[in-house]
C-alpha cells in the first residue's frame, strides 16, 4: 500500500458507512481510530496490517477526520495484547494451515515481489471469484495464500513469544515494586534509635524485650525499621523471581509444549549452542509429569549461557539439582534475547528467518527473478502422487500446472479475473465492487 493515495481512492475505499459507524458507537479515542483503520484495511487488503507503518499517513488522516480523533493518538492503540490465549489461538491457525501439506520450499524459485503480488491477488478475491477461475489458476492462488499465511502466522507466534516472556518479568517487577514502595517508609533518626536500644539493653540485660526496649523505641517503629531493611535489591530480586515463577507455573507454562513442537529453532553461532541444547532438553521432557520437580541427576543441563547469575540460587538447589520450572523460565528468557539478536532463527518464518537469507535491498526492483530455470514443481517430491499405467508415480497434472511459474513476468497466473490487477499492485488499493 503506497503513501500517495489519491483523494478518489480515499473516498471510495476508506469512507465509513452506516454499518461501520454502528461498530464504532461504543469506542473512543485511539481505540476508535485504530478500530476504524483495521476495519477498512481488512476490506481493502483482506488481512490486517502487520504494523502501523503499513497505514499511509493520508489514510490515517482521512479516517481520523471522520471519527474526530487526532492521528497522533494512533500509537496508543493496542488491538491485541500478548496473552496465553492469543498464543494458543495462533498455534491453532498454524496447525490448520500446515495440515494442507504444502512443501516448505514450494516457492523457492519465485521472487518475493512476485509472491507478494500473487498473495495480494488471492486475498482480494471472494470465494465465488475463485470458484469461477480455471483449476490451475485457482490452485496457484490458494497455494500461495496458504504458504504466505504459514510464514505470517509463524512470525506472529515469535512476536507473541517475545512479548509474553518480557511481559511475565515486567508485570512481576511492577507488582513487587508497588509492594516495596508501600513498605519503604523511611524512618528518621536511625542512629539515635540504635544508640537508645543499645543503652536500654545494656542497662536491663535481664528484662524481656517488651519491658526493656519497647519503652525506648515503640514496637511500630521497630517494625518500620525491619520493613525498610528488607526492601533492598537482593530481597527485591528474590521476590520478583517468586512472582515470575508463580505466574509462569500456574498459567503460562501451558504454552511451552505446543510452542516447542510448532516452531523449529536453528542457530549457526556456536556461542548460542547452550541455548539450543537447553531447548532440546526441554523437548525431551515435554511428556514428563508436572510433579517431577527436578531433572534427573544424570541429565546434562546447560547452565552457562542460559541461567543468569542472579537466577542460579533459584535454579540449582542446595543439593545441586536443577529445578525444572525456574530453568524453563531462564531458557525462554535466553531464547528471547537470542531471537531478538537474530542469532537464533525460526524455520518457516519470514521476518525471523535466518539473517543470512535476507535479500539485498536491490532485490526490491526484481519482479520475476528465479534462481533456476526449472519451474517450482518440476523437481518436487512431496506432493501426493498417482500411479500411471506404467506403475510410476506422477504428480497430479492440474497441481503441476497450477503452481508452475507464470509466463508473463510480474503478471498474475492465468487469465485476469474481475477487478483491476495493475491498480492493486501499483496504487492505493480500492475496494472491489
Amino acid at each position: 500500500m503506497r503513501d500517495d493515495c489519491e483523494l478518489e481512492d480515499l473516498i471510495s475505499s476508506w469512507t465509513l458507512d452506516e454499518a461501520d459507524w454502528r461498530l464504532l458507537s461504543n469506542k473512543a479515542g485511539a481505540t476508535r481510530l485504530g478500530f476504524a483503520l483495521l476495519l477498512k484495511f481488512f476490506e481493502v487488503e483482506a488481512r490486517f496490517p502487520r504494523e502501523l507503518a503499513e497505514l499511509p499517513a493520508a489514510v490515517v488522516g482521512y479516517v481520523g477526520r471522520q471519527v474526530k480523533v487526532d492521528p497522533a493518538e494512533l500509537p496508543g492503540y493496542d488491538p491485541g495484547r500478548a496473552s496465553l490465549n492469543t498464543i494458543l489461538e495462533e498455534l491453532e491457525k498454524l496447525e490448520r494451515v500446515r495440515s494442507i501439506g504444502l512443501p516448505a520450499d514450494l516457492l523457492d524459485d519465485c521472487s518475493e515481489r512476485l509472491i507478494a503480488a500473487w498473495r495480494a491477488r488471492a486475498s482480494a478475491l471472494y470465494p465465488s471469484d475463485l470458484r469461477a477461475m480455471p483449476g490451475p489458476v485457482r490452485l496457484t492462488l490458494l497455494a500461495v495464500l496458504c504458504w504466505s499465511r504459514s510464514s505470517e502466522i509463524t512470525d506472529s507466534l515469535v512476536d507473541l513469544l517475545i512479548e509474553v516472556v518480557h511481559k511475565i518479568r515486567t508485570r512481576a517487577e511492577n507488582r513487587v515494586e508497588g509492594e516495596l514502595v508501600r513498605d519503604l517508609k523511611r524512618v528518621r533518626g536511625k542512629q539515635g534509635l540504635l544508640f537508645a536500644l543499645a543503652e536500654a539493653a545494656v542497662e536491663h540485660p535481664d528484662h524481656t524485650v517488651r519491658a526493656a526496649l519497647f519503652p525506648v523505641v515503640s514496637e511500630a517503629t521497630l517494625r518500620e525499621l525491619v520493613r525498610e531493611a528488607k526492601a533492598n535489591e537482593l530481597v527485591f530480586q528474590q521476590r520478583v523471581r517468586k512472582v515470575i515463577r508463580g505466574s509462569y507455573s500456574n498459567h503460562y507454562r501451558r504454552m511451552l509444549p505446543r510452542l516447542i513442537e510448532a516452531l523449529e529453532f536453528r542457530c549457526s553461532n556456536t556461542a548460542y549452542r547452550p541455548v539450543m541444547d537447553a531447548l532440546e532438553l526441554l523437548q525431551r521432557h515435554l511428556d514428563a509429569p508436572g510433579q517431577q520437580r527436578c531433572y534427573h541427576a544424570g541429565e546434562l543441563v546447560p547452565i552457562a549461557g542460559v541461567v543468569p547469575e542472579e537466577w542460579r540460587e533459584a535454579v540449582v538447589d542446595e543439593l545441586g539439582r536443577v529445578e525444572r520450572v525456574p530453568y524453563e523460565l531462564c531458557v525462554l528468557r535466553a531464547l528471547r534475547e537470542a531471537i531478538r539478536r537474530r542469532e537464533i532463527y525460526v524455520v518457516g518464518a519470514r521476518r525471523w528467518r535466518d539473517a543470512d537469507e535476507d535479500p539485498p535491498s536491490s532485490s526490491a526492483t526484481a519482479t520475476c527473478t528465479t534462481r533456476r530455470s526449472a519451474s517450482p514443481l518440476t523437481r518436487r517430491r512431496s506432493w501426493p502422487t498417482s500411479k500411471t499405467a506404467s506403475g510410476k508415480g506422477s504428480t497430479d497434472s492440474s497441481m503441476r500446472s497450477a503452481l508452475a511459474a507464470p509466463a508473463g513476468c510480474g503478471s498474475p497466473p492465468g487469465t485476469a479475473s474481475r477487478g483491476s490487477w495493475s491498480r492493486r499492485s501499483t496504487a492505493c488499493p480500492t475496494r472491489r465492487t
